[in-house]
This record gives C-alpha cells, structure tokens and sequence, in this order.
C-alpha cells in the first residue's frame, strides 16, 4: 500500500505504473498537481471529469505528466487572520477591504463575541 503522496509522485516522476489503487484519493492527487505549472490542465480535465474511475484518472495522470523531478510545493494553508476577516465579512456583512480595514479597530473580546455570534450550531468534534 501507498500513501497519496507515493502516489503523486509515481505520477510525477514513476517508469512503471503502480497496481494497487486503494489508497488513490483524486482531490488530493489533483490539488498536489495544480501546484505545478506545467501540471494544472491534467489536474483541471481531471476535476471536471470527477465521476471517472479511480483507474481511469490514475492512468490519464500517469500517462499524461512528463516525467521529471520537481520541487516539492508545500500546500497553502487558511491563516488565523483570515478566518477572523471572514467572520467579521459575515457579522458586518460588509466586503473583503472593509473587513480588512475594521480588523484592527478590533480587540480580542470583540472578536470572540463575533466568533460566539457566528456560530451555526451542529455537531462539533
């Protein structure tokens, strides 16, 4: 078994391609691909075409990607910042700039009433 990075890289970079799938998760694989330039149409028809196979799409990539060595791309992540100026967007339903700019005007109590206000409710874990 491999994980889904093994994964991407016999995609990437693999002479033969692998037997077992099982572990071939296509969000992944493709969201780790677009992160290379010369990869993002695969991943693209790839994401379009979501309801093929597991082998289909394994075998389009693998056969479709040059094989080289790249650099590995570490994947973007939300900041903290970012949640808060989302939340604030939606408490003052205002837009993107002007959540940037009422951000700093903020203390740390009111920005944990907006957080308690947002809140939607479910389940949590």
């Amino acid at each position: 078994m491999s994980n889904p990075f093994e994964i991407v890289n016999n995609i990437l970079q693999g002479k033969e391609p692998l037997e077992d799938l099982s572990e071939f998760v296509p969000y992944i694989t493709n969201r780790a691909l677009s992160y290379h330039y010369d990869c993002i149409m695969q991943s693209n028809e790839m994401n379009m075409r979501s309801g093929l196979d597991k082998n289909m799409q394994y075998d389009f990539l693998f056969n479709s990607i040059r094989k080289q060595k790249r650099p590995f791309r570490k994947w973007e992540k939300k900041s903290k910042e970012d949640e808060i100026i989302l939340l604030i967007k939606e408490y003052y339903r205002v837009s993107s700039s002007k959540a940037k700019e009422i951000f700093p005007l903020l203390t740390d109590e009111n920005i944990t009433n907006i957080q308690r206000k947002n809140q939607k409710g479910g389940i949590t874990k």
